[in-house]
């Protein structure tokens, strides 16, 4: 009788073991490939994206240009124009009052945006102070609210960082982005006593101690 039970035992632990080989064998459906579409789809969400592409946000106010009690307004010339451009490639472009700069971004939900890393060019110019504050408001913003009149508001949580209203992309004043790094002014030139018998050089660093070159043959 025992013996039967054994071999029952057997067979059903036999069984149960096939079956879990059965179910290691037959692949499963990845999730992982359907979590990244369920991604993409919330990304870029086309009712955002078709209210900032195809057009250029020019600033009407930023938060920290007003001023100290009104005085000493960051603000740009009107022959200067800075602008931000999104693009529905998750681009975005622009010009910060001196340099061009350029990024990405994503609406990561309603009115959710994110900015990658935006890197600028490096000229000088005479309203750096403007593109500074310019630069770090937008870094900070998190989110983005339409207005009634076509505006648009860029916040950090609750506090608005910048407000833009739109035009047409053909009206901005494009700025070409420049062909090189800001010049690196001259070498001064050197106040140090050239010895006697060592050759003046054109381009001396005052930095580099003068070498008297020793006479031929020795």
């Amino acid at each position: 009788m025992s013996r039967f039970f054994a071999m029952v035992c057997g067979a059903l632990t036999a069984a149960a073991l096939s079956g879990c080989c059965m179910m290691l064998d037959e692949q499963q459906p990845p999730r992982i490939q359907e979590i990244v579409e369920k991604h993409q789809q919330s990304v870029n969400r086309a009712e955002e994206l078709n209210f900032l592409c195809g057009k250029a946000w020019v600033p009407v106010y930023i938060k920290g240009q007003e001023g100290v009690d009104g005085k000493n307004a960051i603000t740009l010339p009107d022959n200067v124009q800075a602008y931000i451009e999104f693009q529905r490639d998750g681009k975005i472009t622009g010009f910060a009052g001196v340099n061009v700069f350029n990024g990405s971004f994503a609406v990561t939900a309603p009115n959710l945006l994110r900015f990658g890393a935006l890197v600028t060019t490096l000229q000088a110019g005479p309203h750096l102070d403007y593109e500074m504050l310019f630069m770090a408001q937008l870094n900070d913003v998190d989110h983005f609210e339409m207005l009634k009149d076509g505006q648009i508001e860029l916040k950090k949580r609750n506090m608005l960082m910048m407000r833009c209203k739109p035009a047409a992309l053909k009206t901005i004043k494009r700025t070409a982005a420049p062909k090189a790094m800001t010049p690196v002014p001259p070498e001064p030139k050197s106040n140090i006593a050239v010895k006697d018998g060592a050759k003046k050089s054109k381009r001396v660093n005052p930095a580099l101690p003068t070498v008297e070159k020793s006479p031929a043959g020795k």
